[in-house]
């Protein structure tokens, strides 16, 4: 807990001294703009939050514990832990997509911050997928075997993810968050419409 608040004073300051607040003002229009964009944008990142969570309910409630164990486990390996590069990425894409002076900088910028991104992880999903038949149940024990097919075929899935990470910094950085409110929500009705129909046969099928 120190560590943490230790984390966002430092960070708070540092932020203070690169670029000093300016002192508030009340302007109804900027206020009224601002709140709506606001609104929209937590929409779609609530709405994100809900579908990267979804599955663990309904395969909780579907399959039971053991299943929803080893479904825990394999998407934890295979797109939680690289995820976290993503994550460093998607807190660095937004303000460098803002300062872009054009759309075409921007396009440039997407496919430079894609390839770098798949450039670091690719080979590292590609070697987990190759090793989970050893690696798992080595670092997990032997009763985790269950996951590994689940890590191999999250691994390519992850891989496939890569291509299309970063939407979310771009869309907002262009002014489109409502745009991004809904692709989420159409996201989210097909993720869980895809869990119902396939939930029955198991994660495997998942």
């Amino acid at each position: 807990i120190i560590g943490q608040m230790v984390i966002v004073a430092g960070t708070a300051l540092l932020q203070i001294v690169v670029m000093r607040p300016p002192l508030p003002t009340w302007r109804i229009r900027g206020v009224g703009d601002m709140t709506w964009f606001g609104i929209q944008a937590a929409l779609g990142g609530v709405t994100y939050s809900v579908m990267r969570n979804i599955d663990y309910a309904i395969v909780g409630a579907r399959l039971g514990a053991q299943q929803t164990g080893y479904y825990f486990r394999a998407w934890m390996v295979a797109s939680e832990y690289p995820g976290k590069v993503t994550q460093i990425m998607q807190q660095l894409a937004l303000p460098v997509y803002s300062r872009s002076d054009s759309l075409e900088d921007m396009r440039t910028l997407r496919v430079r911050i894609v390839r770098l991104h798949a450039t670091v992880l690719y080979p590292c999903l590609a070697l987990l997928a190759g090793l989970a038949p050893a690696l798992i149940p080595w670092l997990f024990g032997s009763k985790w075997d269950g996951a590994v097919l689940p890590v191999q075929l999250l691994t390519a899935s992850t891989m496939l993810g890569i291509l299309s990470v970063g939407v979310g910094p771009l869309m907002l950085a262009i002014g489109k968050a409502r745009l991004l409110m809904f692709w989420n929500m159409g996201g989210l009705a097909f993720y869980i419409g895809i869990l119902l129909v396939t939930v029955s046969h198991g994660i495997v099928v998942i």
